[in-house]
């Protein structure tokens, strides 16, 4: 996902899987951030090819998927890992294709990309809970409210407001019933 087009930095907080949250400054930005596992996972590749027999083969690494066969000869579909072929294209399958999770991948971590800088860390699974605000904007679902300490103002997540005027509204009316 894309963030901070046209903005001078972006700030990206995340959680660590041992509950640490963490904040990174990024002055080049835009910036693309994904959440995937930090380790391979090993999958079984299936499918009905176009000789109507079937095929399969295991490969190891993240994201599985299928792309179409626009490079060979525009039928059917490629087996990819991580957007990538991992099977020439004269490898695909016309119907009944899937993909079987057999080893589970383990572990997930955050990738930041901006124009000349690409970080990663491990997170918390299973998308590191992380907010990203652009200049001195608050994130997405928070209001900014002014403060005494460092920068200046602090972002307050709205369901937290929301849930405190919920419980006063309620604490009122039962006052005022008496």
């Amino acid at each position: 996902m894309n963030f901070c087009a046209g903005k001078r930095k972006a700030i990206v907080k995340y959680t660590k899987p041992n509950k640490e949250r963490v904040r990174v400054e990024l002055n080049q930005v835009p910036i693309n951030i994904t959440i995937e596992p930090s380790s391979p996972g090993t999958y079984r590749f299936y499918g009905v090819g176009d000789d109507k027999l079937f095929y399969e083969f295991t490969a190891s690494g993240i994201n599985p998927g299928y792309s179409v066969n626009s490079g060979f000869n525009g039928r059917g579909m490629t087996p990819t890992m991580n957007s990538a072929f991992i099977k020439p294209q004269s490898y695909y399958y016309v119907s009944g294709y899937g993909i079987q999770e057999i080893v589970k991948a383990v572990g997930c971590q955050i990738k930041i990309t901006g124009s000349s800088n690409v970080f990663t860390d491990t997170v918390e699974c299973p998308n590191g809970n992380y907010e990203v605000s652009c200049d001195d904007e608050c994130p997405l679902g928070h209001i900014r409210c002014e403060c005494d300490s460092y920068p200046g103002y602090c972002c307050i997540p709205c369901s937290e407001i929301r849930s405190e005027i919920a419980a006063a509204t309620t604490a009122l009316r039962s006052i005022n019933r008496g």
